[in-house]
Parts: C-alpha cells; sequence; structure tokens
C-alpha cells in the first residue's frame, strides 16, 4: 500500500513594487505577462496592491483550498468592494453567513426544467444577429457580440418582449457603470473616485439609471407574482419551506449580478471564440461539420446542446485559454496558514484562472488552441487547475446557462457562416483585472 505524501509548497515575494502604488503599474498596464511571471517567485506569492500587500496562489492545490473553504477565504478584498458598488449584495458578492439561502432562493432560476425556455428566446437572437450579417462583410465581432449578450440576458431575466428602447438604455447605463468600477479597481489609493469629476458624475447618473429600471420593472413583476418563466419570474416565485422569500433589494442586486455576469463575460467568451476558430480553419471545419450534421442549418435547441460534444469542448478550450474573468480576490476572515506561509486575518488573498490555465506543468503546450485536450485530460487535472467557473459553494450558479448559450449560439452561426480572420487588424488582449476581452476583433464573414 502506498501512502500519500503533503505537498511541499514555496512562497516568495514578486520583485518591482513601487513607493505608494506597489505593483499598480504592472497590474494596470501589463497584467497578463505579471500573472504568468508569478509562478517564478513561489507557490503563493506576496505582492502590493498600493501599500497593501495581498497574496497570489500558483498552485492548483491552493487555488482549489481557497475555493473550497469560503468561511476562513471570504468574497472581499478591493475588487469586490469595488463591483458590491454596482451589483450590491447579490449572489456572486453576499457574505458567506447569507449566501447559502440566497443561493437556495436562486437556484430554481437555472434549473434544468427551465433552459429549454431560456434557449427559445435566446434563439430569436441567434437568427436576428445571423439575420444582420451579409455576405462578404466586415464585422466588429466584438461590437457584435456584446448587444448579442445584452439582449439575450435581459429578455430572459425580464421577458421577451422587452422593447428595443429600454435594451438601448439599460445598455448605455450599464456601459458606464462598469467602466467606472473597473476605474475604481485600478486605483489604488481611491483618491480620483472622489473628485467632483464628470466621469464620476456620469458613474453615479448610470448607477441610478439601473437600479431605477429594475425597481420599476421589479415592481411590474410583483403585482402579478405568477412564475411567467423568466428568471425573475423563477426568482419571484421561489421561497423556502419556512416561506422566506428574496426581498425587493435582494430581487435588484440578484437581477444586477445576473446582467454583469451574462454579459461581458459572454460576449467576451463569444468574441474570443470566433476569433479562435478564424484562425484555425481545422478546428472550423469540425465545428461546421458536426453543426451540419446535427442541426442542418436551423438554429439549436436545448435538446441540441448535449449533441455537440466537439463544440463543447471548443468552448471550453477557449475558456482556458482566455477566462473571462483572469482574477478575483477573497478576503481571510482569520489568520491562517496558506502553503505553508502565515496569512494575517483580514488580508487579500487573490487567485487567478489565467495564470493557472496557462501553466505548462497543467497543460502540455499551454498557448496552443486544442479542443481535444479535453477528451483525455479532464480527469487526471487537480480541480484547481481549470477553474473558469470557480469552485464550490460559491462556483458560478449560471455556468449549464452560459454552456447552453455558447453550444447553442456557436453551432448554429457556424452552420451558417464562415469567419475569416482580417490581417490588417491584429488582436490583442486588454488585459484588465475586470473581464478579459479582445481590444477589437474584426472578422470577414462567408455565407455557407
Amino acid at each position: 500500500m502506498t501512502t500519500a505524501t503533503a505537498t511541499t509548497f514555496t512562497s516568495g515575494t514578486a520583485p518591482g513594487a513601487l513607493p505608494f502604488i506597489g505593483h499598480g503599474l504592472k497590474l494596470r498596464g501589463q497584467l497578463l505577462e505579471f500573472l504568468e511571471s508569478l509562478p517564478r517567485h513561489g507557490d503563493v506569492v506576496k505582492i502590493m496592491l498600493g501599500t497593501q500587500p495581498a497574496y497570489v496562489v500558483c498552485h492548483p492545490e491552493l487555488v482549489q483550498k481557497v475555493l473550497l473553504d469560503d468561511r476562513t477565504y471570504e468574497k472581499g478584498g478591493p475588487q469586490m468592494e469595488k463591483l458590491r458598488e454596482l451589483i450590491g449584495i447579490g449572489l456572486a458578492s453576499v457574505p458567506h453567513d447569507s449566501h447559502r439561502r440566497q443561493r437556495r432562493l436562486v437556484q430554481p432560476a437555472f434549473s434544468k426544467a427551465r433552459m429549454p425556455e431560456y434557449a427559445r428566446v435566446i434563439g430569436a437572437d441567434i437568427d436576428a444577429t445571423s439575420n444582420s450579417w451579409r455576405d462578404g462583410m466586415v464585422a466588429d465581432i466584438q461590437k457584435d457580440m456584446y448587444g448579442f449578450a445584452v439582449r439575450t440576458v435581459v429578455r430572459n431575466l425580464f421577458a421577451s418582449g422587452w422593447d428595443a428602447e429600454g435594451i438601448d438604455e439599460m445598455r448605455e447605463a450599464m456601459d458606464v457603470a462598469f467602466a467606472g468600477v473597473y476605474e475604481r479597481v485600478m486605483a489604488p489609493l481611491g483618491i480620483k473616485e472622489k473628485l467632483p469629476l464628470p466621469s464620476n458624475r456620469r458613474y453615479e447618473r448610470a448607477l441610478t439609471t439601473l437600479v431605477s429600471l429594475l425597481d420599476k420593472v421589479i415592481e411590474q413583476h410583483l403585482k402579478t407574482p405568477e412564475d411567467s418563466g423568466t428568471m425573475l419570474g423563477a426568482l419571484i416565485a421561489a421561497e423556502h419551506a419556512d416561506g422566506e422569500v428574496l426581498s425587493a433589494r435582494e430581487l435588484r442586486d440578484t437581477a444586477l449580478t445576473m446582467m454583469v455576469g451574462g454579459t461581458d463575460t459572454t460576449s467576451a467568451l463569444l468574441t474570443w471564440t470566433l476569433h479562435l476558430l478564424a484562425e484555425d480553419p481545422e478546428v472550423a471545419r469540425r465545428v461546421m461539420e458536426e453543426s451540419d450534421a446535427v442541426l442542418g442549418g436551423r438554429t439549436a435547441t436545448w435538446e441540441d446542446t448535449h449533441k455537440l460534444p466537439y463544440m463543447q469542448r471548443v468552448l471550453k478550450e477557449s475558456l482556458r485559454l482566455y477566462p473571462p474573468v483572469p482574477l478575483l480576490t477573497r478576503e481571510v476572515t482569520k489568520d491562517t496558514e496558506l502553503g505553508g506561509r502565515h496569512i494575517p486575518a483580514g488580508t487579500t488573498v487573490i487567485y487567478s484562472a489565467y495564470l493557472m490555465h496557462r501553466r505548462a506543468e497543467l497543460f502540455e503546450n499551454p498557448d496552443r488552441f486544442d479542443p481535444d485536450r479535453w477528451l483525455d485530460n479532464a480527469s487526471a487535472l487537480c480541480r484547481g487547475a481549470y477553474v473558469p467557473f470557480g469552485l464550490g459553494a460559491r462556483q458560478c450558479i449560471g455556468n449549464d446557462f452560459a454552456t447552453m448559450r455558447g453550444v447553442a449560439t456557436m453551432s448554429t452561426w457556424c452552420g451558417r457562416w464562415r469567419f475569416e480572420s482580417v490581417p490588417s487588424a491584429p488582436v490583442r488582449a486588454a488585459g484588465t483585472l475586470t473581464v478579459l476581452h479582445p481590444e477589437r476583433v474584426m472578422l470577414r464573414l462567408h455565407k455557407r
């Protein structure tokens, strides 16, 4: 009988911290390169966020430990503090002591029984976007994907009949609000946000608009509380065995969380996936062949998504290369030990899906786009090695919805269109602390 031995972890400090701003310049201007450099300094690496230390976990076993122990590693840190200004106390940001109750109330909105109707609503926008394209045109794919993501999440959250004017108003407010949150996350000293600047006034107006729009639609739904088939209808109808339900404030914050989680991250995933397919004709050919065999040119349904295994692997590989959220912060609730290093209570701990997904020790040829790596490699990986949706009790509740939307959308479009890169428009990742999206993706579309 063999005896398992404990892993010996190392720790270190990232070089290059500057007075007052710490590693702020690297986080702002060289985020991805900085993240990939950290494992050279240990499995737990100290960095400086302004004048405050933080610890980045660089080993999959430690990532797993942080994500599974959400009592010790609470949702917190500077990133989450700023996000709470936008999404309040929704499921992604609510403290541990309230999380279990809220998740049980939100879970029915993401049950498999509701997915066929969500897919039907998404299908209408899949067709509308496809019909807006013309053979031979060059499309700003990132712009198209963002619009598509906003429309599909708003219509599934509230109602398929939400008018275009209301969606545009919501989209504009979200654009400004999310940009404002990003600026606040990136500002280590928090001084700029306190000044009477036009950007701060726009941010405050955008938050006010979002709250007003959501409060209005929630009030309308509460007047007719029967389940409407929408996500909001499911949230209103859900209750505990003791009769407890989500409050109006919780409904609004949960709706905001769903909108934020279902727009920028989804548009980034779809954009990166189309870019990767345009760059790899062989993978694109296999996707098109699978789509032709299963869909035959029609729009994918919920049932179809289970019959498209290659497209599922393509999306999984796209999420590995470009996880929508490159890093997330936690706050330690009590003095603890992590990888042999003492971490005081109140300290920020950081894990990065991007860092883990690009480690050559975990993924052979990590920079290569290879959907077939998921045929054999998945079961051999430590759970902390692949974390685009997190792990444990705080794992993204919408991962099935996101996967369904991605598979249905990509397979349908690839059954109708071939996507070609435009040589004069190189694609670069915009290294941000919030959502990992490309700066711009221009693709030429060819009707099949």
